[in-house]
């Protein structure tokens, strides 16, 4: 074999080589991201069902979708994209790849938005404790649902959120008993704050009754307390003889048979489903 010939070879083997290497690159890193970013655009859509073909294409893309979840959790436009992306990261993503983004998400112009990090925050549970210094910040956000949420998921995440423990104290008064509940029942969760917890909860078995899912939520908060909230009792059988239409009452003797299930008690047959 002639010299001329091998070196015609090699040059066409490399040619070759560098067209797979190109290749390579398009399908790897070009082409997905001309796939998965349509689909991303896609979660902009005004309503849930014009929404739900592009969730639904998102979770079929499985672990590559997430660092384009990231990207469009900070830097997309619509606030939508944003609220969807934190959701999905929160079914897909892993805690430590997540958090970083979901911690800037607390701090979006769009209530939305920091609403659905917290949630995704707390049901990480204790490995979003690096969180936590920034949920403690949306404990007195304007809008309702980011308190409610930030105050849950700082007893999600648990004993190592001690931190927050003043801040809660401070939302025991917060306006809304939705957030008062929440952070009665995160006092029980991080540091078993029971009295405190429990005589919160007393109170708000009467807010808005009749109006309200509040009292339920306590009933339950209660009933998760368990044996400490034993003070409750009178407040629960109480709350137990009346049909408010929200299912309290279901709630309240579920919580009594929990504080002390050997109690004997005359409940009225429950209309509540």
């Amino acid at each position: 074999m002639s010299t001329l010939n091998l070196r015609f070879r090699l040059t066409t083997l490399l040619f070759l080589v560098a067209i797979v290497a190109v290749l390579t690159w398009e399908f790897s890193i070009l082409r997905p991201a001309r796939t998965i970013e349509p689909i991303i655009d896609g979660l902009a859509a005004e309503t849930y069902h014009e929404r739900e073909p592009f969730i639904i294409k998102t979770r079929d893309i499985g672990k590559p979708v997430v660092p384009f979840l990231l990207k469009a959790l900070r830097k997309h436009d619509s606030a939508r994209v944003r609220y969807e992306c934190a959701n999905l990261l929160g079914e897909m993503a892993d805690a430590d790849v997540a958090l970083p983004s979901l911690i800037v998400a607390l701090k979006d112009v769009d209530p939305d938005v920091p609403k659905v990090a917290a949630r995704v925050l707390g049901d990480f549970g204790s490995e979003s404790k690096k969180a936590i210094p920034a949920l403690i910040g949306v404990l007195t956000h304007r809008e309702l649902f980011v308190r409610v949420r930030a105050a849950e998921a700082l007893g999600q995440i648990g004993p190592d959120s001690v931190d927050a423990i003043p801040g809660l104290r401070k939302a025991l008064k917060d306006s809304d008993g939705r957030v008062r509940v929440q952070a009665a029942l995160a006092l029980w969760r991080i540091n078993r704050e029971a009295d405190v917890a429990t005589s919160a909860l007393i109170e708000l078995l009467e807010y808005n009754r009749g109006k309200s899912y509040v009292p339920q939520e306590a009933a339950a908060a209660l009933g998760e307390i368990g044996r400490d909230a034993e003070t409750a009792i009178p407040a629960l059988l109480k709350a137990s003889a009346v049909d408010d239409g929200y299912h309290t009452r279901k709630y309240a003797v579920q919580a009594i048979q929990k504080i002390n299930p050997e109690i004997e008690i005359a409940i009225p047959p429950l209309g509540d489903k």
